[in-house]
């Protein structure tokens, strides 16, 4: 599509003259051929897109009617479809058959349901941006169902990793920026070998080499530190390079524990290079995946990798 070749080359002015072009031809198809849902899927990314191009422009408003636009299209083709169906879906690979979405739609409902979910999460952050805490309630329940819907297909279908990764912390970030700003306390591992900061209702303690930060009713926080000859992760393993010089890995999974179903764990690793080896501090976050836990992973996502580490 020439909006998003715009796009690509900054050129957002040409971009959204494109899209709003792309809107018209497919809105007037829609008109002429009523019965295709092809083209409801092609207006839907078409405003998916141009949610992004209004952005750029510093047009937000316009940018959230556009991601509205977006998402009840892609509800549309897929009604009453939520993160189980989803999942039924990709289950049904193994059989030779997919759950698709309207007849000759073609599309399986998971593939549909993670471009709602995408639609969802640039929604929620367009919401947050525009309006803040009066939003909050709709950026709290979008971001659930956009995570939900990309944890249930990444279960059972690998290679949405990093999908759901990108959409956790779009999601993260907008209810960050949609909710009132929180008390924060300062908290140091080991006499300042790791300092960072958590909600200050969180009870915090230090025992047996690790600093725990307990978030009533959510989860728990552990911090521990070891000395290593080498990084700990094979070569291939994915990371961000902080500023700070040290490698940032994050993973997210299911509790080990059966009588716990509902228990997951966010794991963040800080390797820092020392001489000839490294230190790798590890944050671990086991909290409640049925619970109020999307703020305080938000949290957790900001104030990790601007932890300052000891010599």
């Amino acid at each position: 599509m020439a909006a998003i070749q715009h796009m690509r080359g900054r050129r957002p002015r040409q971009a959204l003259e494109s899209s709003r072009a792309a809107e018209t031809a497919v809105r007037r198809l829609r008109q002429t051929e009523p019965e295709d849902t092809q083209h409801v899927r092609v207006l839907a990314s078409v405003l998916y897109n141009q949610a992004i191009i209004q952005a750029m422009n510093g047009a937000v408003a316009n940018g959230i009617l556009a991601a509205r636009g977006a998402v009840e299209a892609y509800d549309s083709l897929i009604p009453g479809v939520g993160p189980e169906e989803a999942a039924a879906s990709v289950a049904l690979r193994s059989a030779g058959s997919f759950l698709h979405g309207p007849p000759d739609d073609g599309v399986p409902v998971h593939e549909t349901a993670l471009e709602a979910a995408d639609a969802k999460a640039r929604l929620c952050g367009l919401l947050a941006e525009a309006h803040g805490e009066q939003a909050l309630g709709e950026v709290r329940r979008l971001g659930e169902e956009a995570v939900a819907v990309y944890e249930a297909v990444a279960r059972v279908l690998p290679g949405h990793e990093a999908g759901l990764h990108r959409v956790r912390s779009l999601c993260a970030a907008a209810l960050d920026a949609a909710e009132p700003e929180e008390d924060l306390q300062e908290v140091s591992h080991l006499r300042g070998l790791a300092c960072f900061r958590v909600p200050a209702h969180w009870a915090v303690l230090a025992a047996d080499g690790a600093t725990t930060a307990d978030a009533p009713g959510i989860g728990r926080l552990s911090v521990r530190a070891r000395i290593a000859d080498a990084d700990p992760a094979p070569p291939t393993a994915a990371g961000a390079v902080l500023d700070n010089g040290c490698t940032l890995r994050s993973t997210d999974t299911e509790a080990p524990l059966a009588n716990r179903p509902a228990r997951r764990i966010r794991r963040w690793e800080l390797v820092q290079p020392l001489a000839g080896q490294v230190r790798v501090v590890t944050f671990t976050f086991d909290y409640d995946a049925l619970g109020a836990h999307a703020k305080a992973l938000a949290v957790l996502e900001r104030e990790v990798p601007a932890v300052v580490l000891g010599p």
